[in-house]
């Protein structure tokens, strides 16, 4: 009869596989470092130092390699970044400089009563309407007008009448001239009307005309001046944040430009998986015993068929 094989130490096959992967991973480590050169400069790995590690199983004690990576500019871009850190202090040290001046003028608050002060506008102005004594007057003026127009020209008509003997009362010269004259007076009547009409109008939207631009010219200061504050307070507020956005500006300024090439790619180094190879081994050294003593059993019982083929000794 085979024995079948021993199966693997666990603490054995662990420290082996342990073993593997520190290769693996220091490999990997010295193939990832690689020194470079480009147009901007080189970079350099080197290992700086060593961190010890200690295995809680077995206690050993492992130096872990630590890595420094230094940059070296090529000769322009180390006078790029030289000159480029330069502009950079020397705008944080302007802001760092008016910040005192910035402190002083913030504490003083913003003195609105020296700006142009809020103007309301006034109502509209009453409208003049045309006056009817105006009117009145106009059409009384017109009438004695009229009438020491045509009073002398009346008594010569009716002193010719009379000597022709035409005008007695009653007669039908004197009835057609009175009636004459009273068509006359009235269409003259009506013209008065209407012209006296026309001038009281004109009379009032003089007037009117007159407030009119009056209360828009007011109200035009009013809005002149009222913008005038609005500029004034939004200069003052202006004044005010456009220091402190510029200062901003200027502590804003990012970190100095660090020229960057293609980075190195390095090949990857897997470690060897010693535990599945043990595993591996055994589980075959195992299977070989099995079927070994397989055989074994199965040529002993075909022996003693042949000893025994009736059974006798059963």
């Amino acid at each position: 009869m085979v024995s079948s094989p021993k199966p693997p130490n666990p603490m054995d096959q662990a420290n082996a596989q342990n073993s593997q992967n520190m290769y693996a991973a220091f490999t990997n480590s010295v193939m990832g470092n690689a020194n470079t050169n480009n147009p901007y400069g080189s970079t350099t790995s080197s290992i700086s130092g060593y961190v010890p590690y200690t295995d809680p199983y077995t206690g050993k004690v492992t130096q872990i390699p630590q890595w420094t990576q230094n940059t070296t500019l090529s000769p322009a871009q180390q006078a790029i970044f030289n000159e480029e850190n330069k502009g950079k202090l020397a705008f944080g040290q302007t802001a760092n400089e008016q910040l005192g001046r910035v402190r002083s003028k913030l504490a003083q608050p913003i003195d609105y009563g020296k700006m142009a002060q809020w103007r309301g506008y006034e109502n509209a102005p009453q409208l003049q309407q045309a006056d009817p004594a105006y009117r009145k007057q106009i059409e009384d003026n017109m009438a004695a007008s009229y009438n020491r127009a045509n009073e002398p020209v009346y008594a010569a008509q009716d002193a010719q009448a009379a000597a022709r003997g035409m005008g007695a009362p009653g007669s039908q010269y004197g009835y057609a001239t009175q009636q004459g004259r009273y068509d006359a007076a009235d269409e003259a009547a009506r013209q008065r009307f209407n012209q006296a009409g026309g001038e009281a109008r004109a009379e009032a939207e003089g007037i009117n005309k007159v407030r009119q631009q009056g209360w828009l010219n007011t109200n035009t200061i009013a809005d002149q001046q009222n913008a005038m504050r609005t500029g004034q307070i939004a200069e003052a507020q202006g004044e005010r944040t456009n220091i402190l956005n510029e200062l901003m500006s200027m502590f804003g300024m990012g970190q100095a430009t660090i020229p960057s090439a293609p980075a190195f790619q390095g090949g990857q180094v897997n470690p060897f998986d010693i535990a599945g190879a043990q595993n591996n081994e055994y589980n075959i050294k195992a299977q070989n015993a099995a079927n070994k003593n397989a055989g074994i059993f199965g040529i002993g019982g075909n022996l003693l068929k042949m000893v025994n083929p009736m059974g006798m000794f059963a």
